[in-house]
């Protein structure tokens, strides 16, 4: 209820401006102070003030399901400014793949003359985007955008979403008519993914360890002093709540959560990770597959050398080495390494194998010649069908 109030508060500032939510709560404190009130008495009273409230509260009060979004990787072309200066376009379609009406808002951080982004990004307007619907949101920037972010406010997103940017961003020159800035409807749809793909949300991801689930409730140490539970993430602990556990517990969680920017992820982007050494869990991703075939097995690693304007992209943890994998199909296992510290941020091939349609495990150990493990997703492409979807 907190994050869902949370996300409400930021979304009627973002559309109405601080000083008229300002006057909207006075006006309700004068009139309602000591007493309760409802939801149509907030709205008189907006109305009252001159600010009525957008309709989208009403649905994110009232309705259960949350809006879902999708985007495409933004597009940067440079246009001539009155024939003298270069300006950049960044347009960016963004889908809504659920029936519930949601809100965007997006950001780009442009480049503040020494390779990093500016830490005061420029801003879209919110843009409502209906459910199953797409909209294509189109912003002018001075500087070259280095990185862009997409607000979702109250959506299976979290609050917010990094997008994925092309290796060039100064942009190819604009040819054509006059460059779109706006927001208006599209058509854009995702591309159909025939691939298998296992994130580390997914019902296919779980971890195995010899120390019994309940343990993970209540950790000796930092916070177990200050008698708190460490909150769990789909069974998970969370990363963050676990920093201030000292090395010398007894008990440590081999696993745990992180919301981390550049991590893959359908909607809400995070990873699994694991201090390397340990042993004591390992995390592993289930699929099955349909048919039988040479199978290309590809294990996404987040981007962690990208410096970020935003908390969420940027990486607190140690290197990567080569991680130990054990990949096990019909009753037989294969031991595979995967050398991490070499890979690049995005989707690496680890190998190809034939393989029989039917259950796949592939079994991420918590040892590695690095310091840390992660289990972001693997996703399994037939030969025929990568070169397709590529």
């Amino acid at each position: 209820m907190s994050l869902k109030a949370n996300a409400l508060g930021i979304a009627l500032v973002d559309l109405h401006g601080p000083r008229a939510i300002g006057d909207i709560l006075a006006a309700i404190r004068t009139r309602y102070e000591g007493r309760s009130f409802t939801i149509e008495d907030i709205r008189s009273v907006a109305a009252d003030v001159g600010t009525p409230l957008d309709p989208i509260v009403d649905d994110w009060l009232k309705v259960d399901s949350a809006p879902g979004f999708v985007s495409s990787v933004p597009e940067i072309r440079v246009v001539p400014d009155d024939g003298s200066d270069r300006v950049h376009l960044t347009t960016v379609h963004v889908r809504n793949e659920k029936a519930a009406r949601g809100m965007v808002r997006l950001e780009i951080g442009t480049d503040r003359g020494d390779g990093a982004a500016a830490l005061n990004p420029q801003r879209s307007e919110p843009v409502p985007v209906p459910g199953n619907s797409s909209v294509e949101i189109g912003m002018l920037s001075a500087a070259p955008p280095l990185e862009a972010w997409l607000s979702t406010y109250l959506s299976l997103n979290g609050s917010e979403m990094r997008l994925q940017m092309a290796e060039t961003r100064n942009g190819d020159p604009w040819s054509g008519d006059t460059p779109f800035v706006g927001v208006r409807p599209s058509f854009w749809r995702p591309a159909d993914e025939t691939a298998i793909t296992v994130d580390d949300l997914d019902p296919g991801f779980s971890i195995e360890s010899s120390r019994p689930q309940g343990q993970l409730r209540r950790l000796p140490g930092y916070f177990a002093q200050r008698d708190r539970d460490i909150h769990l993430d789909q069974g998970i602990p969370v990363f963050y709540e676990l920093r201030g556990l000292t090395s010398g517990t007894s008990v440590r969680p081999s696993w745990s959560r992180q919301g981390f920017a550049s991590a893959w992820g359908r909607y809400r982007q995070t990873l699994a990770r694991a201090a390397s050494g340990d042993g004591i869990g390992r995390a592993v991703l289930a699929a099955r597959l349909p048919t039988t075939g040479r199978w290309t097995l590809e294990y996404h690693l987040p981007d962690l050398s990208r410096r970020s304007t935003r908390f969420s992209g940027v990486w607190s943890g140690g290197s990567l080495g080569t991680f130990d994998l054990t990949l096990a199909a019909h009753g037989e296992s294969t031991a595979l390494e995967f050398d991490a510290g070499r890979a690049v941020a995005g989707w690496n091939p680890v190998g190809t194998f034939m393989l029989k349609s039917g259950p796949v495990r592939l079994i991420v150990s918590g040892r590695s010649s690095g310091e840390t493990v992660i289990a972001d997703a693997i996703r399994w492409r037939l030969p025929l069908l990568s070169a397709a979807t590529r």
